[in-house]
């Protein structure tokens, strides 16, 4: 196995047993991020969304200072300037595109054109960011991207998924990954991922196969002499339930008042075209059962969407991290599906049971499991960050930069 670090090779045939495992432990609980969570919240409402850059700031400090590594914390250090600066950016140009969009279409058109084209290098810019301002033992992490193999990745390659009907999507997704992993930094050291796009390949086609199958049922569903029953009776009950709960107001219809038309003209006895007998859309009742109707499809799909999104996310987060590696450390990542997928279940209905409350808590777990399942491998970790420490002190590196802001919320 070689390791290529900028210029250098390093040859490192480490056997895993050889090598000491460093868990992460993540040492946030619920409560305590629900008292920043909130505060955050009530603090960003009143101040129109100033106060979001300071929010994330703290966010990012609590979940970095508590997620632990060899006894040793991460640190986030941006400036909440720097990022209201970008969000102020981002807004400035959401509100001049939707201006222009009803003085100057055309204008509006070529200003969305423009951000389109700009998106790899918002990208870059707010991965640089984020990199630039996380560290691990006071050495910092670092993004060396560049701005048309950007544009490449996620402009060129997408637009030509579009004509294999998004067949060869994985492969971008491979592509995208694979850069990031590879120019990604830890000091003067760079990651190195040698995964192949067989994974990502199989992981989209299979979701692929389930989301069609899945739409296959429900035609099939649908279409079944049963589903209609089902329906009907599911409508039958839910008018009983509703008409119970209508007679429980004791609402009384008032009657209508008799009406002596003998000495009306003609014209007026008689119904006008915009005047229909009967109106089966205002039915109150009718209005109730389609909308908890669309209710429950949305909420299907929502939960189709999750149980597909959690089952590509985890698939490649476990190769990605199991074919990672940093000079002599390598990396592991074993999330399980069935438990992430049970949280994300029981977080979702904990946050709908509690109208919200529930947020801070159901974030908390989601992190803690998936950075329970993550570890480190090296066979002396703290003469490895000694080293990495040393080389940045001989080397040096300026990292402030006027458009080094963050364009991401």
């Amino acid at each position: 196995m070689s390791i290529e670090t900028g210029n250098t090779t390093i040859a490192a045939a480490l056997p895993k047993g050889h090598q000491i495992k460093q868990p992460i432990i993540f040492t946030g609980t619920g409560t305590e991020y629900a008292k920043i969570y909130f505060v955050n919240l009530a603090l960003s409402i009143l101040t129109l969304g100033i106060y979001s850059a300071w929010a994330k700031v703290r966010n990012k400090r609590y979940f970095y200072g508590n997620t632990i590594l060899a006894q040793s914390s991460f640190d986030y250090h941006a400036s909440p300037m720097q990022i209201l600066k970008g969000r102020l950016l981002v807004v400035g140009l959401f509100v001049l595109y939707n201006v222009l969009s009803g003085a100057a279409p055309a204008v509006a058109g070529i200003l969305f054109l423009g951000i389109f084209a700009a998106l790899p290098w918002l990208i870059l810019k707010a991965t640089q960011f984020n990199m630039r301002n996380s560290s691990y033992r006071q050495i910092r992490f670092d993004f060396k991207g560049d701005v048309g193999e950007m544009f490449g990745l996620y402009v060129i390659l997408p637009i030509a998924s579009i004509f294999t009907l998004w067949l060869a999507y994985p492969y971008a997704a491979y592509k995208q990954k694979h850069y990031f992993a590879n120019r990604t930094r830890f000091g003067k050291s760079a990651f190195s991922f040698d995964g192949g796009s067989k994974e990502f390949f199989f992981t989209y086609y299979k979701a692929l196969l389930g989301v069609i199958l899945f739409f296959i049922l429900i035609g099939f569903l649908i279409g079944s002499q049963h589903t209609r029953n089902f329906v009907d009776g599911f409508k039958k009950g839910f008018t009983e339930k509703f008409e119970q709960q209508t007679h429980k107001l004791h609402y009384i219809e008032p009657q209508p008042q008799s009406i002596q038309i003998e000495n009306l003209p003609q014209q007026a006895q008689q119904p006008t075209p915009t005047q229909p007998k009967s109106d089966v859309k205002k039915d109150p009742k009718t209005i109730a059962f389609a909308l908890a109707f669309i209710a429950i499809v949305y909420g299907v799909i929502i939960l189709f969407s999750l149980v597909v999104m959690t089952y590509i996310n985890t698939r490649l987060t476990n190769y990605i991290f199991n074919n990672l590696k940093l000079n002599y450390m390598r990396f592991s990542s074993q999330i399980s599906y069935w438990k992430l997928m049970w949280i994300y279940l029981t977080n979702t209905i904990f946050i709908f049971l509690t109208l919200g409350i529930f947020i801070p808590w159901a974030k908390v777990r989601a992190v803690k499991y998936k950075l329970s399942c993550i570890s480190v491998y090296a066979l002396n970790l703290d003469t490895h960050i000694a080293a990495q420490s040393e080389q940045v002190k001989a080397v040096g590196e300026e990292f402030s930069d006027f458009l080094d802001v963050d364009v991401g919320f």
